[in-house]
């Protein structure tokens, strides 16, 4: 009789959009990942990556999208990263680009529009890819300010 229920079960929370816990992300990425897992136990608690699918593919339509989170459907949290701009990209801009999307696909953080007072984004959230040289002398605060929020959505 369990082993009946059991598929049910599972049928019935995709029917809900419930997704399954999947962890699927490609080598090259995972580094990124790791680091993402690291830095939150450093800025704000630990924020563990248990469900989460990142691959290179079609990352948006736009010319300029080097990645994209795609959240629901009763799938799990999906990276996608265009190859040809991850290849260019520096490991600051790659750092950047993941950890926005994982606000995203992991934290379910949305996007925050905020500038300082010198029009500099106040978070990694917000829309605007951030410079390397913005990116790298703001970095703890950025890492910082990330953690401190998540299901905004």
């Amino acid at each position: 009789m369990r082993a009946v229920w059991i598929p049910i079960l599972g049928i019935l929370l995709s029917a809900c959009g419930q997704a399954p816990d999947v962890y699927e992300v490609d080598s090259a990425l995972e580094p990124y990942v790791a680091r993402f897992q690291s830095e939150s136990a450093l800025h704000n608690g630990s924020v563990p990556v248990t469900s989460l699918v990142a691959k290179f593919g079609d990352a948006g339509a736009s010319d300029r999208d080097l990645a994209s989170c795609q959240i629901g459907g009763g799938e799990p949290p999906t990276v996608v990263v265009d190859q040809a701009k991850w290849d260019a990209a520096t490991d600051s801009q790659r750092e950047e680009t993941l950890f926005h999307e994982l606000g995203h696909c992991v934290l379910r953080r949305e996007h925050d529009l905020r500038f300082t007072g010198s029009y500099i984004p106040e978070s990694i959230m917000h829309p605007l890819r951030l410079s390397s040289a913005v990116y790298d002398t703001n970095r703890d605060a950025y890492l910082t300010e990330l953690f401190s929020k998540h299901d905004e959505f």
